[in-house]
């Protein structure tokens, strides 16, 4: 069987730089080891299989772990920060989160999304190192071995598809069970995706007006499905490519922003939205989660201090406007970030028709990485690198993407706190605009 495969144009530039990593993809999070690696791990023998053995940990009902030291450190993480297992076995040693880390994957019927992750630092400054906006190739690969578009290790389970089918493996199985695959509705979202680039790497708009707009234009579409007006959706899209309409759209909205700074009943004043509600947000939404890395909770703390604690709300403003003067130059960065987040999640409300969650998450990351990044040009007496851009990014990405507990618990909380609504969200996004 022959797939389609999508990959962000930069994929096949990623390399890892291995010990010259600013940061450890062994350290810090807990690994998964599918099925296959684990029987294989199982029969190894002599003094490092007896050691390997030690470190595994079966998980009833789950994919098995091995069990990290005290310090958080992979078991096979040695001193030179290189791994003791590839060392020993090889890299076909490997299981696959190891292999595969940071590339991702989605399959929707036929086709296969694969992409690299923020995560990783090398990953991140790859795709800031073009200022261009985000591309995606597409091409085939078969179940035959052929690799003849995208040459890596994702196609362990290349066969992946529409039915029920067994993929063979040297050393075992993959079961892999499909229901019958909707094409006219994921044609649909896909569609629907494409406006959604279309929205965000729309350069003629400012970076903040192409967040309300993909805030605005998720809102509508979920609506639309909420009342099963699907056959407004072909409208909607035509509607949010049209510049003119679009221009006309911020203009109606910005109308509207002097109705939307009530929270909870009471009106707070233009200008105090932003600067009341993003220490809630974070302290809500990101301080009681588990942090995988110590930095993360501090940034978070100092944010709230150097710009809320000691900035009045005049200050704040005042503050970010400094910034993103600065900063305008290099708000294809911030584009890149919204692309990235499009690209992951939109598609995947096909699996849970949440679509408006997927555009929660793209908002929410701009929003207080942003805030973080003008809490950090501060301290740096308004320097902020590059460098700072991809650790930044990183951190986020690491915290939120590739800790099941804490994206689960995010999720969530974007779903059952009120202030995480629409309405609130687009106050935010909008209470700066001049009208």
């Amino acid at each position: 069987m022959v797939k389609k495969v999508r990959v962000p144009a930069c994929y096949e530039q990623f390399h890892c730089v291995a010990a010259a990593c600013s940061d450890s993809c062994c350290a810090g999070w807990q690994v998964d080891v599918d099925a296959v690696s684990w029987k294989r791990y199982q029969k190894e023998e002599g003094d490092f299989g007896e050691y390997l053995h030690s470190v595994m940990v079966d998980v009833p009902g789950e994919e098995g772990q091995f069990r990290l030291r005290e310090d958080g450190r992979c078991p096979f993480l040695n001193l030179s920060g290189l791994c003791d297992m590839y060392d020993k076995l090889g890299e076909k040693s490997l299981c696959d989160t190891c292999t595969n880390y940071p590339r991702f994957m989605e399959d929707y019927g036929e086709l296969r999304e694969v992409g690299i992750a923020f995560s990783c630092p090398e990953a991140s400054r790859l795709m800031l190192s073009i200022s261009e906006p985000m591309q995606f190739l597409e091409g085939e690969v078969s179940d035959k071995g052929e690799r003849s578009f995208v040459s890596d290790v994702m196609w362990r389970t290349a066969n992946m598809g529409i039915e029920d089918m067994v993929v063979s493996d040297e050393e075992g199985e993959y079961i892999i069970h499909s229901e019958a695959f909707d094409r006219e509705y994921f044609q649909m979202l896909f569609h629907l995706r494409e406006t959604a680039f279309c929205l965000v790497q729309n350069r003629r708009l400012s970076m903040a007006d192409r967040v309300l707009l993909y805030l605005d234009f998720g809102m509508c579409v979920q609506d639309a499905f909420d009342r099963e007006a699907e056959e407004s959706l072909n409208g909607l899209m035509d509607w949010y490519k049209d510049e003119q309409r679009l221009l006309s759209r911020l203009k109606r909205l910005r109308k509207e922003a002097e109705y939307l700074g009530v929270v909870d009943g009471e009106r707070i004043p233009k200008g105090e939205l932003r600067y009341r509600l993003l220490p809630e947000y974070i302290a809500v939404l990101y301080q009681d989660l588990k942090h995988c890395k110590p930095s993360w909770g501090i940034l978070l703390s100092e944010a709230e201090k150097v710009l809320h604690k000691e900035m009045t709300a005049e200050q704040y403003h005042d503050i970010y406007q400094a910034y993103d003067n600065d900063m305008s130059q290099r708000e294809y960065e911030y584009e890149h970030w919204l692309s990235y987040f499009v690209f992951k999640y939109f598609l995947k409300s096909y699996f849970d028709d949440d679509i408006y969650g997927k555009v929660q998450l793209a908002v929410m990351a701009y929003l207080v990485v942003k805030e973080l990044a003008v809490c950090q040009w501060v301290k740096q007496d308004r320097e902020f690198t590059k460098e700072n851009q991809i650790e930044l990014f990183h951190l986020y990405s690491r915290e939120l993407e590739h800790s099941d507990d804490n994206y689960d618990m995010f999720e969530d909380l974007l779903h059952t706190e009120n202030m995480c609504n629409g309405e609130h969200l687009r106050a935010i996004l909008l209470e700066w605009v001049e009208f």
